[in-house]
């Protein structure tokens, strides 16, 4: 069995690029908020993955509680650009948009209703 893998404390973003190197990535999304775009996290967290030379696109358009709208758009740029790896950075929007940018472009026929089943059964996720 695997034990997580928790960082933690400064300099800890930087280590990004190495997690998505051990996992194979070639492509990342980053997904942010246009504030936290701006930040230092953002900086280090694109140092990191161009030090391991992975490519990456960041989309930055992420809103304060999300409508199914801001959602479709992020999972339409999702599918579009392929990625094998997403990257949040920011708080719970930001990481729940990720979050449905994996599984819409993991399973892009899935409709609304399937999914809402999907998490319905889903056992209690703490972040």
């Amino acid at each position: 069995m695997a034990a997580s893998n928790i960082r933690f404390g400064p300099g800890s973003t930087r280590e990004v690029g190495m997690d998505f190197a051990n996992f194979g990535a070639k492509k990342v999304i980053i997904v942010t908020d246009t504030t936290v775009a701006k930040l230092d996290a953002m900086k280090f967290c694109t140092e990191a993955l161009d030090s391991e030379g992975i490519r990456y696109v960041v989309y930055d358009k992420v809103r304060v509680e999300p409508k199914d709208t801001s959602i479709k758009e992020a999972i339409g740029f999702s599918i579009q650009e392929k990625p094998d790896g997403f990257l949040a950075v920011g708080g719970g929007s930001v990481i729940d948009t990720a979050k449905l940018m994996n599984l819409y472009t993991c399973c892009p026929g899935m409709s609304t209703a399937a999914c809402r089943s999907l998490f319905s059964s889903a056992i209690p996720y703490i972040h």
